[in-house]
């Protein structure tokens, strides 16, 4: 089990951890954290583990717990260290966690993640389609 890398301000990841799996994981962890809390973070993160383990048996070493303070995590080593390419785990974390949020809390937290530029250039999210306000509304 490894550690946690840290981000640099407003969450982009500073120039050593631009490669961390763990640096990318904190993006989405912080974002469904600040918008829903650290417990609602710790909930939807171990269900979509569960879920997302058929396809990445490494996340089975992934551990969310509980502190005094909220919760925090446990990353595999897989995520830990530095890695070349994105690895396929987050991915699956993240396809497993995006209709989880959907369904919680409709499109703010998704939207929010898909947004990061440094979750786009790792291809873990694709850029959400905006929609203008001023479009009209296709029946």
């Amino acid at each position: 089990m490894g550690g946690v890398a840290g981000s640099g301000p407003s969450g982009v990841p500073d120039a050593s951890a631009e490669m961390r799996g763990a640096a990318l994981f904190k993006l989405i962890w912080d974002c469904i954290a600040d918008v829903l809390g650290t417990t609602a973070a710790a909930t939807l993160v171990r269900r979509a583990t569960r879920r997302a383990m058929l396809r990445s048996p490494e996340l089975g070493d992934l551990q969310v717990l509980r502190t005094d303070g909220g919760y925090t995590y446990a990353l595999p080593r897989a995520l830990v260290g530095r890695v070349e390419h994105t690895p396929t785990a987050l991915r699956e974390l993240f396809g497993e966690l995006r209709p989880l949020l959907l369904e919680l809390g409709g499109n703010l937290v998704v939207r929010r993640i898909e947004q990061n530029p440094w979750l786009q250039e790792r291809g873990i999210v694709l850029p959400s389609p905006r929609i203008s306000d001023q479009d009209p509304i296709q029946p």
